[in-house]
């Protein structure tokens, strides 16, 4: 059995082969996680008219390709459900709006490249803490935007993604 692009958790996808899409996909997704970016930074809020946008951009594209499958819409739950546990358990310390973003990258990755997106950032956003509040720069009630490290993780995912799958598919094929 061979996972369809994205690894949904449970998607019956088409598959795709075609890395056009892909760099179509990666292109489209520019512009909306650019304007994430600037407003996390400058605001420290990411407005939902990007996510949400974004998110349906994606879709539509997929559904005008002819591999749109209902099952994205469970990688974009899981993809918000992880960040939105911890926006309940941190008491707001992360956004809802870091939520939907994770929500779109899952999307666009797919949920297991995304489950590596998040170790990404993750881990780049906490190295990041640990080196300003070493150089006196920050302490540590301060907070910092989280979208920066999110897209980092996803694109790093994004460009590892066929390896991902592969490794999926190796895994499920050895069950």
């Amino acid at each position: 059995m061979q996972v369809p692009y994205p690894a949904s958790i449970l998607g019956n996808q088409k598959e795709r082969t075609d890395s056009k899409i892909n760099i179509v996909e990666g292109l489209i997704s520019i512009p909306f996680l650019a304007s994430i970016l600037y407003y996390d930074i400058k605001e420290k809020k990411i407005p939902d008219l990007f996510t949400y946008s974004g998110m349906l951009v994606i879709l539509i594209v997929r559904l005008l390709q002819g591999y749109f499958s209902p099952w994205y819409l469970i990688d974009a739950f899981v993809g918000f459900s992880l960040i939105w546990l911890f926006f309940i358990f941190s008491k707001g310390r992360i956004g809802l709006g870091d939520a939907k973003l994770s929500a779109f990258i899952s999307i666009i990755v797919g949920v297991w490249a995304w489950a590596l997106a998040i170790f990404f950032a993750s881990f780049s956003g906490l190295l990041f803490i640990l080196v300003m509040i070493k150089l006196q720069k920050m302490t540590t009630k301060e907070s910092i935007p989280f979208a920066p490290f999110l897209v980092l993780g996803g694109v790093i995912s994004f460009l590892l993604k066929v390896k991902i799958e592969a490794f999926i598919n190796s895994i499920i094929n050895g069950i």
